[in-house]
């Protein structure tokens, strides 16, 4: 593993992407989770399959918000993800995906993949191949020169 030297550096359109996909993902959890379909469906449920419903549904609302709270405090520089926004464990086991409606687990999954692409930006190994690029190390200069010319 490669030690890193400081804080990585995420570009404003990059933090911004991630913080609408985010945001886009929590709206689509609360509108299913929250719709009239699923309330109907949700009587016809055994009380235990209600319970895995109620869980999944918290879980990615209460990840996702924590995410968003994360990028919007991080500004454009982003360290080391706290604990609790770094879970990158899938929503529910696989055999307790299978129990849920295809939207569920297309939810789930893709609140999975968010916080997947959100710990392979703050892979220490990853970090290092971005920062060495060249593309990179201009954005860096012309960000330290924007800045410098600012104060």
């Amino acid at each position: 593993m490669v030690e890193q030297a400081g804080p990585i550096v995420l570009h404003r359109t990059l933090v911004e992407g991630l913080t609408i996909d985010a945001m886009v993902l929590a709206d689509e959890i609360e509108t299913y989770f929250g719709g009239e379909e699923l309330q109907l469906a949700l009587t016809d449920m055994s009380p235990q399959r209600q319970a895995l419903f109620a869980r999944v549904g918290l879980k990615m609302a209460g990840r996702l918000n924590r995410l968003v709270e994360w990028l919007v405090r991080s500004d454009v520089r982003a360290e080391i993800l706290p604990d609790e926004v770094a879970i990158g464990e899938p929503i529910c086991a696989a055999d307790e995906c299978c129990d849920l409606t295809p939207p569920a687990r297309a939810l789930a999954e893709a609140t999975t993949l968010l916080f997947a692409r959100m710990e392979q930006l703050h892979d220490p190994e990853s970090a290092v191949a971005a920062v060495s690029s060249p593309a990179r190390a201009l954005q860096e200069r012309l960000a330290q020169r924007l800045t410098e010319s600012r104060e």
